[in-house]
């Protein structure tokens, strides 16, 4: 499957573990994870400039997402079904690479669910529905 992770659930995976660790570990075991750099940008100004993360500790978990993960950079138009725009940039990719799902826990883009042919869960559902 072809599963992208919203910033949040990259923050929840890298900084607080729980169960969120848990769905990122069964994903990246299992499942092809798709990033784009608006994603991997947006993580690492999280962890600078909220989480107060060192750079060097930023550059080795950014080594280790790009290491197993695809990275695509979606061309053409951005949509525009958000409520906040950063979150069209996560549509776009799903829409651009036809992912099956978008794990986040954002409320505008579960509020959404589905968008296009992209199923989009928080990564409690996803726990539930294929780790239990």
């Amino acid at each position: 499957m072809k599963i992208i992770l919203d910033t949040n659930v990259l923050l929840s995976n890298y900084l607080f573990q729980g169960y969120t660790a848990d769905v990122f570990e069964h994903i990246w075991l299992n499942h092809e994870i798709f990033l784009s750099d608006w994603i991997l940008n947006e993580f690492k100004e999280k962890c600078q400039n909220k989480f107060k993360i060192s750079t060097i500790l930023i550059n080795e978990i950014l080594k280790h997402l790009k290491q197993g993960s695809k990275i695509v950079n979606p061309t053409g138009t951005i949509p525009i079904e958000c409520q906040d725009p950063d979150d069209n940039n996560v549509l776009h990719l799903a829409k651009f690479i036809n992912a099956n799902f978008i794990i986040t826990g954002d409320k505008d883009l579960l509020n959404m669910k589905p968008f296009n042919t992209t199923e989009i869960i928080s990564p409690r559902d996803y726990k539930i529905r294929y780790l239990i």
